[in-house]
């Protein structure tokens, strides 16, 4: 069973969908995506303990409802893991938690250009923005900003041109709080951490876990190489939620910039990963927009794949992990293919 939790509610996707369910409903809640307990022959000694002293109480004579509700209140408690920060991870660390595999050769990046055509205000703008910032320190906020009004210039196209008409809505998530658990790092079960810049999300809420291309942005000439760990990491636990959930299609994608580098990633369903890295000054900002504007259709067109009723083997080495939480705060719904 999956299941999305609120701090106010939970709700049974199981069952049929009854409640409407909107972004503005669960506004500012953190929401959890979790399975269901596993079967007691895979649970700890501890648990299968508890639950066969509960199933005696619930069949004893004598036993009032205030004993069993204490000890229904008094599970075992699992000690909780250190947490690993996604930002502290090398592309070797990711590989071998996850066990991915760099790719070789250009063919996941030869796809049919341009979707859409960058309008010349949008230039206007950017030399505006340039003028108006360049005393400022090159920090993240800075980049930010640009980055902000690329997103906004590739969905007005997107959807003019209507590669959105049809399928689920979209919306854009700033800081999403990112957790899987357990993984093995350094021979040790850690629980994995981060929070993603950008989320561009496909879906209702039960698919947010899912259905992500995610976007991180760095300072002024921030984005190099050696923060590529980070990003990987979180695809690699968006593509860990997509395989557990029995998703046909568990390939993901991502982008690290800092408004002049671009670094584009797709990790495919065979756990390979592969990058390629576009400059402003050298690609111009048309090229970039197009690759974005590839990556957000190709996300959409994943939301809609069937589930499989099983999980089919892979080549990953990577053993299943069977969650991941997302606690989003979602202040900023910046846009909305459901206009």
């Amino acid at each position: 069973m999956l299941s999305l939790r609120t701090n106010e509610d939970i709700f049974d996707f199981s069952s049929c969908w009854t409640n409407k369910l909107s972004f503005s409903h669960i506004k500012r809640s953190h929401l959890l995506l979790y399975f269901e307990m596993p079967a007691l022959a895979n649970s700890s000694k501890a648990w299968r303990s508890w639950w066969d002293r509960l199933h005696e109480l619930s069949k004893a004579d004598g036993v009032s409802t205030t004993e069993l509700k204490q000890f229904i209140d008094d599970p075992p408690l699992k000690s909780e893991l250190p947490k690993l920060a996604a930002e502290d991870m090398t592309p070797t660390d990711v590989n071998e938690c996850f066990g991915l595999t760099q790719a070789r050769g250009p063919e996941a990046w030869q796809f049919p250009r341009p979707l859409i055509l960058i309008r010349p205000d949008f230039e206007t703008w950017l030399s505006t923005f340039k003028e108006r910032t360049s005393p400022s320190e090159r920090t993240e906020a800075r980049s930010r900003c640009k980055i902000d009004g690329l997103l906004f210039t590739i969905w007005e196209n997107l959807k003019a041109h209507g590669y959105l008409e049809n399928g689920p809505n979209i919306s854009l998530q700033f800081e999403t709080s990112l957790e899987c658990r357990p993984v093995t790092y350094h021979n040790k079960q850690q629980n994995l951490v981060g929070k993603a810049d950008y989320c561009v999300l496909f879906g209702e809420p039960k698919h947010i876990a899912c259905h992500l291309v995610i976007l991180e942005a760095k300072q002024d000439h921030g984005a190099s190489t050696s923060t590529h760990g980070q990003i990987l990491a979180y695809m690699a636990m968006v593509q860990a939620c997509r395989r557990a959930r029995g998703q046909s299609n568990s390939t993901v994608w991502g982008a690290l910039t800092d408004g002049q580098w671009f670094y584009f990633f797709r990790l495919n369903n065979e756990g390979q990963w592969s990058a390629v890295a576009y400059q402003v000054h050298r690609d111009g900002w048309g090229v970039i927009a197009n690759v974005i504007a590839y990556m957000i259709v190709q996300g959409h067109e994943t939301a809609a794949s069937p589930l499989r009723s099983s999980v089919s083997p892979r080549s990953s080495k990577a053993a299943r992990i069977p969650c991941l939480n997302i606690a989003a705060s979602l202040d900023a719904q910046m846009f909305s293919a459901a206009l």
